[in-house]
């Protein structure tokens, strides 16, 4: 029975891998991993994704009028975007995910 059950565990997970896409298995063990291991650095990055939206949706919002704001709102996202630390811990984390699968 255990070598049934053994059996039918890895087929699922082997099925399961394709079918969900190793993208979004790496984005939800990825945030797993900065949960548990690195939690300041994930709220952070929660941090700068709110940031990001509500920077976005202000972006939407205005005129043409209000151009050099816009540009400079627009630098302020793509600095955000370009966090090193939380990009390099997602690396580490893509690079263990990959050798595990």
């Amino acid at each position: 029975m255990s070598l049934l059950v053994t059996i039918f565990v890895l087929v699922f997970l082997t099925e399961l891998i394709p079918w969900l896409g190793k993208s979004v298995l790496l984005e939800i063990c990825c945030s797993l991993y900065l949960k548990i291991f690195h939690p300041s650095q994930a709220a952070r990055q929660r941090q700068l994704e709110t940031n990001i939206l509500n920077t976005k949706a202000e972006l939407l919002k205005t005129n043409l009028d209000k151009l050099c704001g816009v540009v400079c709102r627009r630098l302020s996202i793509d600095s955000a975007t370009q966090d090193s630390e939380i990009a390099s811990v997602k690396s580490g984390c893509s690079i263990r995910f990959n050798s595990v699968l």
